[in-house]
């Protein structure tokens, strides 16, 4: 039985990720870039013989000092994100603004910015994190608030990094968990999304955090410490959701696969005690709340607040994108109740068009709004109030004269990503479950989640340490049968 669902499972992610595959070299129908599919076909092979040899570079070492390596990266890392953040820096603006003016508003008049935090309760945490930056900044006579941020945003995303290798390491080996190390730290949203200090990337150290946590109360026989850990899990999973409600998938996909592997005093010891930490932790979050902003009201709360149903029924427009027009309707009602119904007859009609008329075209074009580019929305967001001219623009943004370089080499990273979780899928189908299966699970829910939602290839940001240790274990496996077919011949 469980192969069985196992197997459904893995078919159902070929069909999935192979259209997305499929679609993100072949399909330029959104104009987000113009490339040749030769090329980026051509390079994703390349990419792939290119990690092929160095994964066979690091096994055949004798020994792999990772204590002296993984901090020189990292320091390398941190460097470069500082110079190219800085480089790349914006004036702040979108939902970036709304939270830099409401820190600063908090801290110098003493002012409650609680219309914006009314609409978007999901930024909150992130509100009273720069809140507590800027206070930081101030105490310590720090003028510019805007380089705090930016230093924190990137030591989370370092963060994300070193749990990743602390993870790969615990799944398999040190060589391997470098690897991965490396392979993550060559992504290009680790360093250009630097300067954009919203929730994608503080978010990222979460779901791989979550991995960790429960990978460590796996392996330990104490029921007291296996139970300290799922508390810390449960507290974790609370403070990723309040800045990116995505990263519930993650849990979810561990509670999937202990429910497969039919594991039910593991399964039921974990979920009591995440369920019981998550319920203290929300409490004590909304005793914070009412501390940090002590004039909250939630009878202002609940007329200015969007419901669920708003980011559903933008999901269901252009591409699945953001829209202003959507954002204007569901406010031009004056309670939940009555945006909740108009957003629900709105989305009737967007989803009679999308099937009656045979839409496939709307379900492609969401797809890669969301898949198919390989910079994350990076460059889009850089671009909106660049601080800096030169020629650092004329190699990442869509209107320098060198972008191509950039355009080919961020596309082919991602879509060997893609290609890896694909021939994964297919090997997997013949071999017994484990942890990689959990990973996937998370990727498809994913999928899942932003096919109904309103959707950006940002939004993939903080999955990327899963997507990537998933394509190792690819690399793993082609390696595995490469290495088989030659001693045949």
């Amino acid at each position: 039985m469980k192969n069985v669902v196992k197997n459904c499972f893995n078919i159902i992610f070929i069909m999935c990720f192979g259209y997305v595959l499929y679609n993100a070299i072949f399909y330029n129908g959104l104009n987000l870039y113009i490339w040749e599919e030769k090329i980026i076909i051509i390079g994703v092979i390349i990419n792939i013989a290119i990690i092929l040899l160095f994964y066979r570079y690091i096994l055949k070492k004798d020994k792999v000092n990772t204590k002296i390596i993984v901090p020189i990266v990292l320091l390398i890392v941190f460097i470069i994100q500082c110079y190219l953040g800085n480089l790349f820096r914006v004036e702040p603006n979108w939902d970036m603004k709304s939270l830099f003016d409401g820190a600063n508003n908090y801290i110098s008049r003493g002012e409650d910015y609680l219309n914006y935090l009314y609409r978007y309760p999901n930024n909150i945490f992130i509100q009273i994190i720069y809140i507590v930056l800027f206070k930081i900044g101030y105490m310590l006579k720090i003028v510019r608030q805007y380089d705090i941020a930016m230093i924190f945003n990137i030591i989370m995303i370092d963060i994300a990094l070193l749990i990743t290798f602390l993870i790969s390491k615990k799944m398999f080996d040190n060589k391997k968990a470098l690897i991965i190390f490396i392979m993550l730290a060559s992504m290009t949203p680790i360093y250009l999304l630097s300067p954009i200090i919203y929730t994608d990337t503080i978010s990222m150290m979460f779901p791989v955090l979550i991995l960790y946590l429960y990978l460590l109360a796996k392996e330990t026989e104490s029921l007291k410490k296996k139970c300290m850990l799922y508390a810390i899990m449960g507290f974790t999973i609370l403070i990723g959701m309040s800045l990116k409600p995505t990263i519930a998938i993650m849990p979810i996909a561990i509670f999937i696969y202990e429910i497969i592997k039919m594991n039910k005093k593991e399964l039921f010891i974990m979920m009591a005690v995440v369920f019981i930490s998550f319920i203290m932790s929300l409490l004590f979050g909304m005793i914070l709340i009412k501390t940090v902003f002590p004039g909250w009201n939630n009878e202002e709360y609940n007329k200015e607040r969007f419901p669920i149903t708003h980011w559903i029924m933008m999901g269901l427009g252009d591409a699945g994108k953001y829209s202003e027009e959507d954002v204007e309707f569901t406010s031009s009602f004056s309670n939940i109740s009555e945006k909740k119904q108009n957003n629900i007859n709105i989305i009737k009609e967007r989803f009679s068009d999308i099937i009656n008329n045979k839409k496939m075209n709307f379900l492609r074009r969401k797809l890669m709004y969301t898949w198919g580019d390989g910079t994350y929305y990076a460059v889009n967001t850089l671009d909106y109030d660049a601080v800096n001219e030169g020629l650092h623009q004329e190699l990442v943004f869509k209107r320098g004269k060198y972008h191509s370089f950039y355009q080919y080499y961020t596309q082919i990273q991602h879509i060997t990503i893609i290609t890896l979780m694909v021939v994964l899928s297919f090997i997997s189908i013949k071999k017994d479950i484990n942890y990689e299966l959990t990973l996937r699970i998370a990727i498809f829910g994913l999928f899942l989640f932003l096919l109904i939602w309103e959707t950006r290839s940002r939004y993939l940001v903080n999955y990327l340490p899963i997507m990537q240790i998933i394509s190792f274990i690819g690399i793993e496996e082609i390696y595995d049968i490469l290495k088989k077919v030659k001693l045949k011949i």
